[in-house]
């Protein structure tokens, strides 16, 4: 609900000209119009709603939801019902907790009532009696709840893993891979992508709702009545002398029950392992039956299409779409779709589509489990051998488990520490990398690059690209990185662009602003790779592309020489619709902080990578252009009046009148200096601009367009805040060492706003309630494996190799990061406060190093520290 339309509702008690003066009197809320709410997606319009709308939209789709409402009493009421009318088109019997004032009221059942609100059948009502309510102003609050279930299922037992069951052992997620290409949404129906390619439902037994999940696997089921799908819709809320309520008590039948393990495996493969359960002291026939359909897949920001084909193949279906990258993929993509058991039936038509029943006897008082899987690959007898294979194992789950917990202790380093939270942030950064992984031999897509999302920006950015490359860097395997980093040259366009959007299929995604180019800062994270593992092969291949980019840049952005450097739209800059200028222009090429920013890092990079492969001239050509553009910023760019970097109009040479978070680019660059320290001090330390509790606003408090719900008005954007971050925290410990607690209590803060109350990333936050405002999760639009690894556990990286800890006071009292690979050496690095129990017995109390096993500093103090 954008924040300009909150109000206070305030309703006033009234009287019926029919009623005697002793009769109650009652109030209507409408349900849309909460003065604050957590869940909704957006506006909810419903014909037999009494206002034509509802709240609705999503809310509800997870436990905690909830919406306030304000009313006012006249006059004291006694014996009264607070009423919701609602629909909901999902089975089921689900709650609200209903709290007056702070105070715990009571809880409203809800049910399925046959849709969810188009009719006027779709509506029921549900009442909660409220003894009194005192005459006055009152705060209404409705939270949904999941009260779970008292129907008995023997608990799965899985194999304990320290780092899966801190990141998983929670209800609300879905997502399931692996990092290959396919990337699956568990629900009712289920989501499958290969790549940036959505395949529709084309395995619906691993549908269901979420009972637990983890990084390599997802507990549901398809009872809702076991679930957390607690959607409703609300359309009204009455406080009446009137009980509304039509729910009849019906006795609780024992049946079987059902849950399902899914998971993706390293080869692709979609497994649900059935688990069935009879409670009963009678057998059971159950008929599992497993349909899928791929006639509407269609590929990002493309149509649905292409031949479907679906054969019968023994007891496997041959399911073909060749709509799957049709320009790429010769034969299109295969799924092969068999069980550990033979089918009772197989269907094959219409093309595109099959349905497979199984009938199984379930005995009393016996669990039962069956295995089926869905293979998918380009190649159908790959398909086919890698179904095979997981048919044949006894136990697929746990071997899929397996491969997850040797990807967190031998492909990444390992951190643990004193706040639990940080840990299970920097473990669920690297799910997420991993899991958003897609590409390899695939069209533009040469190299295994991260997309911005799953969900939704299912495409590999130049702007966002970085921010993945930052933290995949720190991959014990250098090509992860490089892979990443280089495939946008593979993408490139001839004359040095990088562009905006990629997918397997094309680097000419259909876009707003005709450059179809934005800022990037992959000249940069390619040096930070090469301080990292040291490798001048990889250095040496994309040399020539990095330069070639920053040469565009320079020719086509700084035309004047001025060393200032211009956006031609403000979409280039990733911050879409933050008007920088009174006169909202979006095609306004002005000198921009940001684009001037990136620009310099860029140069630098480039000039780095050219002394160390012996390329004299360009290192010399791209530092003393690094340098111009520096004095031009600190010059013509500085508002020495307001203590604060400002962009600065084409025309008329003043600088902007509006400051936003791109202030505190320059630090981030490397250009800011001691003298401009101040931009700290007086904006982003100050709790009326940009100190709010959920940093870093796209805009200031104070600013006349400050709104902390709207799009680029005010929400906080994980990746602005990841550069704020890096800026602050790298200028405190160059320029003033006393600010080093802020930079860690910023860090702080913003790693709290993903943490509510578990780790996820979504694309904007409000900065003051921290509440999530987009409705699509797993967004990789930032970095953190980065700050945690270097700001945090303190491990700078250096060009000579040397060994430098630079630690942020981040108050732990230990931490541990380990398996480091720094050109070559393996790296950990251990604090334990002297001052607190031992956490780890085979390190020493204090700040310790170990350099390939063998201790090469230890200081009971956590501070600076260089390699001599």
């Amino acid at each position: 609900m954008n924040s300009k339309l909150i109000f206070i509702i305030t309703f006033s008690v009234f009287l019926f000209s029919t009623l005697s003066s002793s009769e109650p009197a009652y109030i209507t809320l409408e349900a849309e119009n909460p003065i604050f709410q957590k869940g909704s997606q957006g506006k909810d319009e419903k014909p037999a709603a009494s206002g034509g709308e509802v709240l609705g939209c999503e809310f509800g789709s997870l436990a905690g939801h909830y919406a306030e409402y304000e009313f006012e009493l006249e006059e004291n009421l006694t014996s009264t019902y607070i009423s919701i009318r609602y629909a909901r088109a999902l089975n089921g019997k689900c709650w609200l907790d209903v709290t007056l004032d702070g105070e715990f009221a009571g809880r409203l059942r809800y049910s399925n009532t046959g849709g969810w609100g188009n009719i006027e059948q779709d509506y029921k009502w549900s009442s909660l009696y409220i003894p009194k309510l005192e005459a006055g102003k009152h705060l209404l609050r409705l939270t949904v709840i999941n009260l779970g279930t008292n129907i008995t299922f023997p608990k799965i037992p899985i194999p304990p893993s320290p780092v899966l069951d801190l990141i998983g052992n929670r209800n609300d997620k879905n997502c399931v891979g692996h990092g290959k290409n396919v990337a699956l949404y568990t629900g009712i129906p289920s989501k499958f992508y290969y790549a940036t390619h959505k395949l529709g439902d084309i395995f619906d037994i691993v549908d269901g709702t979420t009972l637990n999940w983890f990084p390599d696997h997802v507990l549901v089921t398809p009872d809702v009545n076991l679930g957390s799908t607690l959607n409703l819709n609300i359309d009204q809320i009455i406080i009446s002398k009137e009980q509304k309520e039509q729910f009849t008590k019906q006795k609780q039948k024992i049946r079987l029950t059902e849950q399902r393990q899914v998971c993706v495996t390293k080869d692709d493969v979609v497994i649900s392992v059935v688990h069935l359960f009879n409670p009963t002291p009678n057998p059971i026939i159950k008929t599992i039956e497993i349909a899928g359909d791929c006639t509407k897949s269609k590929d990002w920001r493309e149509k649905a299409g292409g031949e479907k084909i679906t054969q019968q193949k023994d007891n496997i279906i041959i399911l073909k779409d060749k709509n799957v990258f049709p320009n790429i993929l010769d034969d299109g993509l295969t799924m092969a779709i068999g069980g550990n058991l033979e089918p009772d039936e197989m269907t094959c038509e219409p093309a595109g589509t099959y349905l497979l029943k199984y009938k199984v006897d379930i005995p009393p008082y016996t669990s039962k489990k069956f295995v089926f899987a869905c293979a998918i690959d380009p190649d159908e007898q790959t398909a086919l051998e890698n179904l095979q294979t997981v048919l044949e194992q006894d136990d697929p789950i746990a071997l899929n488990r397996t491969d997850w917990q040797n990807f967190f202790r031998n492909d990444v380093p390992h951190f643990s520490c004193s706040d639990k939270g940080l840990e299970e942030l920097y473990g669920f950064r690297w799910f997420l990398l991993k899991f958003s992984t897609a590409g390899g031999d695939l069209g533009f897509f040469k190299y295994s690059v991260v997309m911005e999302g799953r969900q939704a920006y299912q495409t590999y950015c130049c702007y966002s690209a970085p921010f993945m490359a930052l933290d995949m860097n720190w991959a014990t395997d250098p090509q992860i990185g490089f892979g990443h980093i280089a495939n946008m040259l593979h993408s490139a366009y001839e004359d040095g662009r990088f562009p905006w959007y990629t997918s397997p299929r094309t680097n000419r995604v259909t876009l707003h602003h005709k450059s179809k180019t934005g800022l990037s800062l992959l000249p940069y994270t390619a040096w930070k790779h090469y301080l990292i593992h040291g490798n001048k092969e990889m250095l040496s291949e994309i040399y020539p592309g990095m330069k070639k980019n920053i040469e565009w840049w320079i020719t086509d952005r700084d035309a004047d020489g001025n060393g200032l450097f211009v956006i031609d739209h403000q979409l280039e800059t990733g911050m879409d619709d933050l008007s920088r200028f009174d006169d909202n222009n979006l095609t306004l090429r002005y000198d921009a902080i940001d684009a001037t920013s990136y620009a310099y890092a860029n140069m630098l990079a480039v000039s780095n990578m050219a002394r160390v492969l012996g390329k004299n001239d360009d290192e010399e050509f791209f530092k003393d252009y690094a340098e111009k553009t520096k004095n031009a910023v600190n010059s013509l760019l500085w508002n020495a009046k307001d203590k604060s970097y400002r962009d600065r109009h084409p025309d008329s040479k003043e600088l902007s009148k509006t400051m936003c978070i791109t202030t505190f680019y320059p630090f981030f660059a490397g250009i800011g200096t001691k003298q401009n320290l101040d931009v700290f001090r007086k904006h982003l330390l100050n709790p009326d601009q940009f100190r709010l509790p959920y940093p870093v606003p796209a805009l200031p408090k104070d600013d006349p367009n400050f709104d902390p719900t709207g799009f680029w008005e005010g929400p906080s954007w994980p990746a602005a805040t990841s550069h704020i971050l890096e800026a602050f925290a790298t200028s405190s410990k160059t320029f003033e060492r006393s600010l080093l607690p802020d930079a860690a209590e910023l860090i702080k803060l913003a790693a709290d706003k993903h943490l509510q109350p578990r780790a996820d990333f979504f694309e904007r936050y409000n900065p003051i309630t921290g509440e999530p405002l987009s409705h699509f999760r797993d967004y990789m639009h930032s970095w953190w494996i980065d700050i945690i690894i270097r700001h945090i556990a303190g491990f700078e990286p250096q060009e000579d190799g040397r060994i430098k800890l630079d630690p942020l006071p981040m108050v732990l009292d230990y931490f541990l990061l380990e398996n480091v690979n720094y050109q070559g050496r393996n790296i950990i690095v251990v604090w334990q406060s002297p001052d607190k129990p031992k956490q780890y017995e085979n390190y020493p109390l204090g700040y310790s190093v170990y350099v390939d096993g063998k201790v090469i500093h230890n200081d009971e103090k956590l501070e600076r520290w260089v390699e001599e």
